[in-house]
C-alpha cells in the first residue's frame, strides 16, 4: 500500500522542520524521530520528477540496501 500525497506531504514538512501541530494544538510540537521505510521499487527511477517533488528527491540523508527477492535466496 502506498501513502496517498497529502499524507506524504505531511510526513516530508515534519522531517524537514522537526515539529508538528496536533490536532486541536495551538503551539507546534518538536520531533526527534527516525524513519525506516522499506519499498519493492526502484528508488532511482521514482525519485525523478514529477513522481517525487525536487526536495523528496534530495531528501533526507540514508542509505539504500538492495537485497533480491526471497524466491532467489
Amino acid at each position: 500500500m502506498e501513502l496517498p500525497a497529502e499524507p506524504q506531504i505531511a510526513l516530508l514538512r515534519v522531517l524537514q522542520d522537526w515539529e508538528f501541530r496536533p490536532i486541536g494544538a495551538s503551539e507546534s510540537s518538536n520531533v526527534n524521530v527516525r524513519v525506516v521505510a522499506a519499498t519493492n521499487r526502484d528508488v532511482a527511477k521514482q525519485a525523478r520528477p514529477p513522481a517525487f517533488g525536487r526536495v523528496c528527491a534530495l531528501g533526507p540523508p540514508g542509505f539504500e540496501l538492495d537485497l533480491p527477492p526471497l524466491r532467489q535466496r
